[in-house]
């Protein structure tokens, strides 16, 4: 796993590296006495689980908050296309029954999701980074080159999103990946039990056909956070981001540190 999510557990590392760095643990999260006697490490990681995850209210944040929660978020729809990925592959044919292409399917409208929910992400990071430039005057650059981004990584999956937007929206003017296979499903069922042959050839060939899918995806979301990650590197380098709480940060660093 570490192997494949190297750049996804390395902008893992660094969200975390840029929370001790720039933020202090402010509301609408803990107050003063909340936490004014706790261990700072449980406290930093308290903070990201709150802040990181979609259980946090988003207009409530700050627009330097609300960029953490966007960077942050882009690890979770990789993991979970990771976790489909691994279940793919386990699959096994099932016949005499009429759901027995349901996993499969299933599985792969969850990749599909995924693949879309990472796309949505990737903009949602491009606004609030946008938000925060010091240079307001870098925004058309900035945008335009997260802009760029999305538009390769959508370019490289655009059969797993089309497929989304066919779970989504429905058939009209759309491809269901699954039709054959659920022709030879009822089939089967209903008409001859020969027909589970040519079922278990059709399954065979769609999940060899979403494995193969679902690695590039990850190949391309873990590009993807890594052109997101050298970008935002570089502004940091740079002092091109403003923090509304840079003031405590080095305050929040030495304790974080010392714990």
């Amino acid at each position: 796993m570490k192997r494949t999510l190297r750049y996804t557990l390395r902008l893992h590392n660094h969200v975390g590296e840029i929370t001790r760095k720039y933020f202090e643990f402010r509301a609408p999260f803990f107050e003063p006495s909340e936490h004014r006697d706790r261990f700072s490490a449980d406290l930093h990681r308290d903070y990201l689980k709150e802040l990181i995850t979609d259980r946090a209210n988003y207009a409530d944040l700050t627009p330097d908050q609300r960029y953490l929660h966007d960077l942050g978020g882009l690890v979770s729809p990789i993991l979970s296309a990771y976790r489909a990925r691994i279940r793919l592959s386990r699959l096994s044919r099932r016949t005499g029954t009429i759901n027995a292409s349901s996993r499969l399917e299933d599985t792969c409208q969850r990749i599909s999701l995924e693949a879309y929910n990472f796309k949505e992400r990737l903009k949602l990071f491009g606004d609030s980074l946008s938000d925060i430039l010091c240079a307001k005057s870098e925004r058309k650059e900035i945008s335009a080159r997260v802009g760029s981004i999305i538009r390769k990584y959508e370019k490289e999956n655009g059969r797993i999103i089309r497929y989304r937007n066919y779970v989504i929206h429905g058939p009209r003017g759309r491809i269901d990946e699954f039709a054959d296979l659920r022709t030879w499903e009822i089939s089967g069922f209903l008409l001859h039990n020969d027909l589970w042959f040519d079922y278990n050839n059709e399954f065979d060939e769609m999940r060899e056909t979403w494995a193969s899918l679902t690695c590039r995806l990850l190949a391309a979301m873990e590009e993807a956070v890594f052109s997101i990650q050298a970008l935002n590197e570089k502004l940091l380098t740079e002092a091109g981001l403003s923090f509304s709480n840079s003031a405590s940060a080095a305050r929040v660093s030495e304790a974080t540190t010392g714990s």
